[in-house]
C-alpha cells in the first residue's frame, strides 16, 4: 500500500529542512517501500488594508505573490527534489506543491487534501534567538502539532554538527551566493566564507569551520564552479 509523505521547506533551504530531508532519507529509504513524497513551500501571504467605498470599514486585500516568489520557490523546491533523488528516491515518486499563506496552516491543509499519512517538518533548534522568536510569533512545527490530523515528525537538529554538514551548508550557500551575483566578480578566501554565511547552529571552533569553508571551495573549485588561483603566496577563489 503506498504511503504519502508530506515534507514542508523553508524558503531559505536553511539547515534544519536540509536536516530534515536527509532524516526522511534514513528512514523511508524507497527501496524497501512504496513511498511518496510531498514538498511543499508556503510563500506568505501579503495583506495591504484598504478602504471599503461608501463604508466606515476596511478591508483586506491579498496581494499576489511576485513572479521572483514564484521561481524562488520553483528552485528551491527543485533543490530539495534533487537532495531526495540523491538519497535514492525516484522522481516519479516526489511531488512538488507551491501554496500562498500561513505555512502551518498550508501544510495541515495540503495534507488533509493530498492524504498524507506523515508530515515531517524541520526545527531550528532551541538557541535563544529561536525561542525569542517562538515568543513573538510561534513555532511552525508546534502549530502544525496542534492543527495536524494525521501524525506528524517534527525532526530536530543535532547538537553538534559534523564536518560534513558544516560543508554541505558552506557549499550550498556559496552556489545560491554565486547564483544571485553572477554578474560580478568574486574573490573568496576560507574567512571571507565563514564570515559571510554564519552558521545555522551553534558551531564548532573557528579552525574547523575554516577548514571545512576551504573543503567547500575546493569542491566548487573542482565542479568548474569557481576558479583556484594563488596570488601573492594566498590561495583565492575567483568566479571567472
Amino acid at each position: 500500500m503506498e504511503k504519502r509523505l508530506l515534507l514542508g521547506i523553508d524558503a531559505s533551504f536553511s539547515f534544519a529542512t536540509q536536516y530534515a530531508i536527509r532524516t526522511v532519507g534514513d528512514l523511508f529509504p524507497s527501496t524497501t517501500q512504496s513511498i511518496t513524497v510531498l514538498l511543499l513551500h508556503a510563500i506568505p501571504s501579503t495583506h495591504i488594508v484598504t478602504e471599503y467605498p461608501g463604508y466606515f470599514t476596511e478591508q483586506y486585500m491579498l496581494i499576489p505573490p511576485s513572479s521572483e516568489q514564484k521561481k524562488h520557490a520553483e528552485e528551491i523546491l527543485a533543490k530539495a527534489s534533487t537532495t531526495l533523488q540523491k538519497l535514492g528516491f525516484e522522481e516519479k515518486d516526489i511531488e512538488q506543491v507551491i501554496c500562498v499563506g500561513s505555512p502551518a496552516e498550508e501544510i495541515v491543509k495540503a495534507a488533509h487534501e493530498h492524504r498524507a499519512n506523515l508530515i515531517v517538518v524541520g526545527s531550528r533548534g532551541d538557541s535563544w534567538r529561536q525561542r525569542l522568536r517562538r515568543i513573538l510569533l510561534g513555532s511552525i512545527s508546534r502549530q502544525v502539532l496542534h492543527a495536524a490530523t494525521c501524525p506528524v515528525m517534527v525532526v530536530l537538529p543535532p547538537r553538534s554538527l559534523t564536518n560534513q554538514d558544516i560543508v554541505l551548508w558552506y557549499e550550498q550557500a556559496l552556489q545560491q551566493y554565486l547564483k544571485e551575483h553572477h554578474s560580478s566578480l568574486t574573490v573568496l578566501k576560507p574567512q571571507a566564507v565563514t564570515a559571510l554565511f554564519p552558521l545555522p547552529h551553534p558551531g564548532p571552533d573557528t579552525p574547523r569551520q575554516l577548514s571545512a569553508a576551504t573543503s567547500a571551495l575546493e569542491k566548487l573549485a573542482r565542479k568548474g564552479v569557481l576558479c583556484r588561483r594563488d596570488i601573492q603566496g594566498e590561495v583565492h577563489y575567483i568566479n571567472d
